[in-house]
């Protein structure tokens, strides 16, 4: 599933509750928060603090031209909003071409590959 650079991704599984209400007046909250340890940036943001030290230069296949090869980053992280009732837990994929151009990519493979002991 490609993804717009700006989504909103968490660290971790930010377990949203409704605060308790407090002292009985007004109208009771209905909206979740976030547990306040996690991190919530924009996929962009993920990859551009992350990417340049942790990515993996990966083999994709032979062609006529040699083998085509790319950078490959991978991190597990959460989509959620407040009105969603839990969390799901994804995986962010990053894919540099040879030309320096980003691409997402949810392809099994290359997440397998990129996941295998180095």
């Amino acid at each position: 599933m490609d993804i717009n650079r700006n989504h909103q991704l968490w660290d971790r599984d930010p377990a949203g509750t409704v605060p308790s209400s407090e002292g009985g007046r007004g109208r009771p909250p209905v909206r979740c928060l976030a547990a306040p340890q996690t991190v919530r940036r924009s996929a962009e943001g993920w990859t551009t603090e992350r990417f340049a030290g942790e990515c993996r230069m990966i083999p994709l296949r032979e062609s006529t031209r040699g083998p085509l090869r790319a950078r490959i980053w991978a991190m597990k992280v959460w989509q959620w909003e407040p009105s969603d009732e839990r969390a799901r837990q994804r995986w962010l994929v990053v894919r540099q071409e040879q030309d320096d151009t980003f691409k997402s990519c949810g392809m099994a493979l290359i997440l397998n590959l990129y996941l295998s002991p180095k």
